[in-house]
C-alpha cells in the first residue's frame, strides 16, 4: 500500500515519474514564476549526538577525557527524490569516521549506510541502497574522536553516533515533501592561508575556494526546507583537548544563525580541506563566532547567485577503490588497536598518537592493500563527490575541470571513510618541505591519483561529459615561501546599516614571517579602511569599524625588519537599512489577509516568517490567517531575511 501511495503522490505532485516535467504556476513564497523549476521530494532532519559520558576530543593532540559540552553536537540529514530515485546526505559532528571499525562494521559508515538504506526504503516507499547515501563528518577538532589517534573510543558512543545517524536519515525520508532546489556558490579562497605560512599551509599554492549551497524550498509556500552548505576550510578553530570541552566549531554557529534567519534544517560540512587552514586555526571560542560571521556572509552571497535546478535527474554510483599502503607507522598503529588498554596507553605516551580503530579485515585491509568506497551523487546537473579523508586541491580541482557539463562539482571531505590527507603522488615530497603533518597521516602516496581517476569515471557513468584529467600541477607561486605573508578578513563581509546609518564590522589581520629567511614585522599593520578611516594593529588583533552605506575597499600593508613589504585587500559592502511593514485586510472578525512590505536591504527576500498571537505560524509575503481561540486584539509578526543576510521585523495588530 505504501508503494501505491508513493506512486500516486509522484503523479499528483511531481507530474509523473518520467520525463522532464516542468512545474507551472506562481511561487507563493517569493512571487517568482515556477516555469523551468524541477519538482523534487525533499526532507530533512536532525538528531543529537551529544555524548552521555566522557569521550576524547580529536584533531589536535592527546588529551584527557572530556565531559563538558560548549554547544550542541548533532547529525543532520537531507533526502532528495524525483519520485523514481532517492539520494541522501548526512553530516555528523565528528572529528572523522571510518567506513568500518574493529568493533564491527555496524559501527562504521558502511554499516550505517546499509542500515539507513533499509530504514529509508521502508519509510519513503522508494528503494534506497547504500550507494545512494553519503555520510560525512564535520571534522570539528573539538568533536569526539571515533577513530582513536587522539584517545580511546567508548563503544557506547560509537553505537550512539551510528544509531542517531540512521535515525536522522530515516526521519529525513519520512519528512519528505514537494520542493524546488536551487544551488549557488561563492569564491571563498580568502578563508584559507594563501600567503601566510601557518602550520599545514603552503604559501603560494592553489586554493579550492568554492563555497557552495544547495537549498530546498517548499513547493507550496516557498519556505526553506533544508540548506546544505559546503565550506572549504578546516573547522579546527577550537582545540577541544586543550580546552577540555566539546564543540561543533564554526559549523554549529553557522547552522544556528542560518536556521534562525531562514528556517528549515541547515547542514554544514567540509568541502575541500586538505592543507586549507583558516588563519585563525586553534584560536578558540571567540574566533569561531567571528569566523562564522564571515562564512554566514558568504552563504548569503552564494544564495543571492543561486539558480534553480531544472533537471529532474537523481542518481548515484559508488565504486570500491584499492591502494597499497605505504605508511608503515600508520599500519602498525592500526593493528595496535587490538592490544590491551595498558599497552595502547603506553604507545600513546611514547609516540603522541593513540592506536587507530579502522577495521583490519578485508576489504578494508588485506595485508598492505586497503580498500574503501567512494560515492558520486547526481542531482540535476550537480555532482557531489565523497572524499575519503582530506583531499588537497590537487585532487578536487582536476576532477572539477574534467567534468565538462556539470553546473557544479562539490567535494565532500571526510565522507564514507577517513584515509587522512591525500594528494597526487607528485605532491608527496613537499609534505616535508613545508611544516605539516601531511606525511604522517597519509596512508598511501597513490591514493590521490586513484581517487581522481575513479571519480571521473563515476561522473561519466552518471551521464556527464568528461575529459581525461590534465596535469595536476596547479599554478604555484613558489617564491611566496621567501616573502612575508599578510591576510585579513571582515566579519561580516556584507550587511545592512542600522539606525545610525552604519554597519559595525570586526576586522582582523594576520602577519606571518617568510617561511624561509623570515623576519619579524617592523612596526604595525597599517590599515586604510576605504571610507577615510585608518588603523594600526598588531597581527591577530581585532578592530571594530562602523562602515557607512556603500562598497569599501580595505587595504593593509606591513613590512618585516629586512624591508620586505606585504599587502592585502578586501571588500566590505554595506546596504541601506532594511525595514519591514505589514498591511492588514480584514476578512471577518477572526480572519485577515496580511501582506509584508520591505524597503531597503541588499537583495531579494529569501525568508518571510510569520508568527501569530494564537501560536500559529506561516511563510510567504502574503498570508491568510484565521485566529483560533482568541478574543480582543490579535497580533501578527513578520520576520524577513534577504539574500545579503539583512533582517527586519514588523508587528501589526488586528482588532475585530
Amino acid at each position: 500500500m505504501r508503494l501505491c501511495l508513493r506512486a500516486a503522490l509522484c503523479v499528483l505532485l511531481l507530474g509523473g515519474c518520467g520525463g522532464d516535467e516542468r512545474s507551472k504556476g506562481a511561487d507563493k513564497g517569493g512571487g517568482e514564476p515556477q516555469e523551468g523549476r524541477a519538482r523534487f521530494l525533499v526532507g530533512a532532519a536532525s538528531a543529537s549526538v551529544d555524548p552521555e559520558g566522557p569521550v576524547y576530543a580529536g584533531g589536535n593532540t592527546l588529551g584527557p577525557p572530556v565531559t563538558r559540552i560548549h554547544d550542541p553536537l548533532s547529525v543532520r540529514a537531507l533526502y532528495v527524490s524525483n519520485g523514481e530515485r532517492a539520494v541522501a546526505f548526512a553530516v555528523a559532528d565528528s572529528q572523522g569516521w571510518f567506513a568500518s571499525s574493529q568493533e564491527g562494521e555496524e559501527f562504521g559508515i558502511r554499516g550505517v549506510r546499509e542500515r539507513a538504506a533499509v530504514a529509508m526504503s521502508g519509510r519513503a516507499g522508494l528503494p534506497v541502497g547504500p550507494a545512494d547515501i553519503i555520510v560525512q563528518a564535520t571534522h570539528s577538532h573539538a568533536a569526539p574522536t571515533v577513530q582513536g589517534i587522539w584517545g580511546p573510543v567508548p563503544l557506547d558512543y560509537l553505537r550512539l553516533l551510528a544509531d542517531r545517524t540512521v535515525e536522522a536519515l530515516a526521519a529525513a525520508a519520512q519528512n519528505a515533501r514537494p520542493a524546488f532546489l536551487r544551488w549557488g556558490k561563492a569564491e571563498a579562497s580568502f578563508l584559507n592561508n594563501s600567503t601566510t605560512a601557518q602550520y599545514d599551509s603552503y604559501p603560494g599554492w592553489a586554493i579550492d575556494g568554492q563555497l557552495s549551497v544547495l537549498q530546498a524550498v517548499d513547493a507550496v509556500d516557498g519556505a526553506p526546507v533544508a540548506t546544505f552548505l559546503s565550506v572549504p576550510t578546516h573547522p579546527d578553530i577550537v582545540c577541544g583537548a586543550c580546552l577540555e570541552l566539546l564543540s561543533a566549531d564554526y559549523p554549529g554557529v553557522v547552522r544556528k544563525a542560518l536556521e534562525e534567519k531562514l528556517g528549515g534544517v541547515v547542514l554544514v560540512g567540509p568541502a575541500t580541506v586538505g592543507r586549507q587552514e583558516a588563519p585563525v586555526q586553534a584560536e578558540g571560542l571567540s574566533a569561531i563566532e567571528w569566523l562564522a560571521g564571515v562564512i554566514e556572509s558568504l552563504a548569503f552571497e552564494a544564495l543571492s547567485e543561486a539558480a534553480w535546478v531544472t533537471d529532474r535527474t537523481v542518481a548515484a554510483v559508488e565504486s570500491l577503490v584499492t591502494t597499497r599502503a605505504t605508511n608503515t607507522p600508520l599500519l602498525l598503529l592500526n593493528h595496535a588497536w587490538s592490544l590491551p588498554a595498558d599497552l595502547k596507553d603506553r604507545i600513546a605516551a611514547e609516540t603522541g598518537k593513540y592506536p587507530i580503530n579502522r577495521a583490519v579485515v578485508p576489504p578494508y585491509l588485506d595485508g598492505a592493500l586497503g580498500s574503501t568506497w567512494i560515492t558520486a551523487v547526481r542531482i540535476g546537473r550537480l555532482l557531489y563527490l565523497s572524499m575519503p579523508g582530506e583531499p588537497f586541491p590537487e585532487v578536487t580541482l582536476p576532477i572539477a575541470a574534467a567534468v565538462e557539463d556539470a553546473e557544479g562539482v562539490v567535494s565532500l571531505s571526510k565522507a564514507q571513510d577517513d584515509l587522512g590527507y591525500f594528494y597526487p603522488e607528485w605532491v608527496y615530497p613537499y609534505t616535508s618541505f613545508y611544516p605539516s603533518d601531511h606525511g604522517d597521516f597519509n596512508v598511501s602516496t597513490h591514493i590521490g591519483d586513484t581517487v581522481i581517476a575513479e571519480h571521473i569515471r563515476n561522473a561519466a557513468s552518471l551521464g556527464f561529459e568528461t575529459l581525461q584529467p590534465g596535469s595536476t600541477h596547479l599554478p604555484t607561486d613558489w617564491a611566496r615561501a621567501f616573502w612575508p605573508g599578510l591576510q585579513a578578513m571582515a566579519s561580516p563581509v556584507q550587511g545592512c546599516a542600522g539606525d545610525d546609518g552604519t554597519l559595525a564590522v570586526t576586522l582582523e589581520g594576520f602577519y606571518e614571517p617568510a617561511l624561509f629567511g623570515g623576519r619579524d614585522i617592523e612596526g604595525m599593520i597599517e590599515w586604510n579602511l576605504g571610507d577615510g578611516g585608518s588603523a594600526r594593529t598588531s597581527s591577530m588583533e581585532r578592530i571594530v569599524h562602523a562602515f557607512p552605506v556603500g562598497s569599501h575597499i580595505v587595504t593593509l600593508s606591513a613590512a618585516d625588519t629586512a624591508g620586505k613589504r606585504a599587502f592585502w585587500s578586501l571588500d566590505v559592502h554595506v546596504y541601506p537599512q532594511v525595514r519591514a511593514s505589514v498591511i492588514v485586510e480584514p476578512i471577518d472578525r477572526a480572519e485577515a489577509l496580511f501582506t509584508a512590505q520591505v524597503e531597503g536591504g541588499g537583495s531579494e527576500v529569501l525568508a518571510w516568517q510569520w508568527t501569530f498571537s494564537d501560536g500559529q505560524s506561516a511563510f510567504g509575503p502574503t498570508v491568510r490567517h484565521r485566529f483560533e481561540g482568541e478574543d480582543g486584539r490579535r497580533t501578527a509578526t513578520v520576520s524577513i531575511t534577504d539574500a545579503s543576510g539583512c533582517t527586519a521585523a514588523a508587528t501589526v495588530s488586528f482588532a475585530p
